[in-house]
């Protein structure tokens, strides 16, 4: 009979163990668990994927920034270089025109009257006038300035233009600027 009681025993334990994890595999195995659980592994992926997202996003930012930041420093440069192009120009132009000037006051002082002027072929063969004869045409418009004739006065009695003039009085008297101005 013991033996019975222990085979009585032990079949109940057991009997109470397989319902007890039969219900508990049923409850594992249920749709809503398994739904429950992809709603789970759904949450932390797309929270996984949020992060990886604003990661990105913000390397993207950052490097879009610095591109708008290069391409506003090559515009500053560009900018400054297309001045520096068009002061040049403007100094070649007016350099040049003060050259011309210089070359037909020389001209027209060393004119024949009895003698036809002989065409220059080519203008890269004008010699500029010697440095005095340039030097008093300054000197003259700087005379005239430091007596208060005005710039255009002065342009119209040396047949010059006003830009010239007020370069050669900028320039003064030495063809270089005074550490005044």
């Amino acid at each position: 009979m013991d033996l019975l009681a222990l085979l009585l025993f032990n079949s109940s334990i057991l009997l109470l163990m397989f319902l007890y994890f039969r219900k508990r595999i049923d409850r594992e195995l249920t749709a809503e668990r398994a739904i429950e659980k992809v709603r789970e592994e759904v949450g932390l992926l797309v929270a996984e994927l949020n992060k990886t997202t604003e990661r990105n996003i913000t390397l993207i930012e950052d490097r879009v920034r610095r591109v708008a930041q290069e391409i506003e420093r090559a515009d500053r440069s560009l900018s400054a270089l297309t001045r520096v192009r068009e002061t040049t120009e403007r100094s070649v132009e007016t350099y040049n025109a003060l050259g011309r000037r210089s070359i037909r006051s020389s001209e027209d002082s060393s004119v024949d009257v009895g003698k036809p002027a002989e065409p220059v072929e080519n203008k890269s063969e004008v010699t500029a006038p010697p440095e005095n004869d340039r030097r008093s045409l300054r000197d003259s418009v700087v005379d005239l300035h430091r007596q208060g004739v005005p710039v255009d006065e002065i342009a119209a009695r040396l047949g010059g233009t006003i830009a010239e003039i007020e370069l050669m009085v900028g320039l003064g008297p030495t063809g270089r600027r005074s550490r005044n101005d």
